[in-house]
């Protein structure tokens, strides 16, 4: 039986900020030398106790740290970001950590009203809905896309692209 974790790298009480990111560092290697799986981040914004703002950074901290397992975003919130720079960014540490990164994909805000304003403040809601914004997302890691030959993520392998997820935390998500 496989066993994954989803961190979201809480600021633990009564630690600061650098302690905190210090024990999701000593949990990831803890949980590297037990056999898990996966260990996945999440993206979670403007919140009292939470530090996982940026996935992607902390995936690359992680797969410095450890040996085994995966280790991935659990998930970015595509609704914050651009398809295409997602899939720059995860290529990119996929190269870092052949066949070890997976990518989890978010519909969810990931945090308060203000904070999805802040986050949105470029995003027109009218441009892309988040299912064309996965499906882009997902040509680009697969290399379906119909600009593939003029947009240029650097492939070189299947062992080179993230593993992708789409997350659901509802029945309307799913």
């Amino acid at each position: 039986m496989e066993f994954n974790i989803l961190n979201q790298s809480p600021i633990l009480k009564n630690h600061s900020v650098q302690e905190s990111l210090q024990h999701t560092v000593h949990h990831a290697k803890l949980a590297d030398g037990l056999g898990y799986k996966r260990y996945f981040l999440s993206e979670n914004h403007n919140l009292d106790n939470v530090i996982g703002t940026a996935p992607e950074v902390l995936v690359t901290h992680l797969i410095n740290h450890t040996k085994i397992m995966n280790i991935g975003a659990g998930g970015v919130m595509l609704s914050h970001h651009n398809p295409f720079h997602v899939a720059e960014q995860f290529q990119l540490i996929s190269h870092l950590a052949p066949g070890r990164i997976d990518l989890g994909i978010g519909k969810a805000p990931g945090g308060t009203p203000l904070a999805t304003q802040a986050l949105q403040h470029e995003l027109r809601p009218d441009i892309d809905s988040f299912n064309d914004r996965f499906l882009s997302l997902k040509s680009y890691i697969d290399g379906t896309h119909e600009n593939s030959g003029s947009l240029k993520i650097s492939l070189d392998t299947d062992s080179s692209r993230p593993t992708m997820f789409l997350l659901g935390g509802s029945t309307s998500s799913a």
